[in-house]
């Protein structure tokens, strides 16, 4: 019996090994990827409630990302993504809403792409979408957003199936964009036609590429 399972366990070995390749290729992330993960948000506005002299409060709020990008194997400095987020805010402590975010984003490595720790700063801009309350009093909001913010990536493993040169890549992702939103509102959510709002998600997720 032990011998049957040591002639099996040394037949899976020698089959993964010509299964998968363990190159020596770049550590960073190539070509299409996808990621998500969890994310905090901090939420801050100077702006005051409409109708009321009370500072319109966004906390607590919970969220969620998903990302999907490309990066670009000839220019190793560069990629393009697109994150979409999701928040759930308690909104001036009355009622629960929901805040749908969706960027293009362009990263800028900061490392070699040879480590597994990858640097970066990012720029992006999109427009957000803030649901309706329980409360009904007209406070869906829309508008712009700009920003900029800074993560890195850590490859976790890597590895490429036998004949491809093409590597898939599993890392963890820590990002902390910077996010100015103003909300076209029309005197709704607060006291004034737009409403500026600065979020802060701090992001925590894996991202593979393929």
């Amino acid at each position: 019996m032990k011998k049957t399972m040591l002639l099996a366990f040394c037949f899976m070995l020698l089959a993964s090994c010509f299964m998968f390749h363990v190159p020596e290729a770049q550590a960073r992330v190539e070509g299409f990827y996808i990621g998500g993960g969890y994310e905090q948000p901090f939420i801050f506005t100077w702006k005051k409630q409409s109708g009321t002299s009370d500072r319109i409060s966004m906390f607590p709020a919970v969220g969620a990302f998903l990302k999907a990008g490309y990066a670009f194997p000839k220019v190793d400095w560069f990629d393009l993504a697109v994150p979409i987020d999701w928040h759930y805010i308690r909104l001036n402590k009355q009622e629960w809403v929901m805040l749908i975010n969706g960027d293009i984003e362009a990263a800028f490595h900061l490392g070699d792409p040879e480590k597994k720790f990858d640097p970066y700063i990012m720029a992006f801009a999109g427009f957000v979408y803030m649901t309706e309350g329980k409360l009904a009093n007209e406070s869906a909001s829309i508008g712009p957003d700009v920003g900029a913010g800074f993560g890195f990536r850590y490859t976790l493993s890597e590895y490429a199936n036998a004949g491809s040169t093409r590597v898939k890549n599993l890392s963890l992702m820590v990002e902390i964009p910077i996010k100015l939103i103003m909300f076209v509102n029309d005197y709704d959510l607060s006291d004034s036609y737009t409403t500026t709002v600065i979020d802060v998600p701090i992001r925590a997720g894996i991202t593979y590429s393929f």
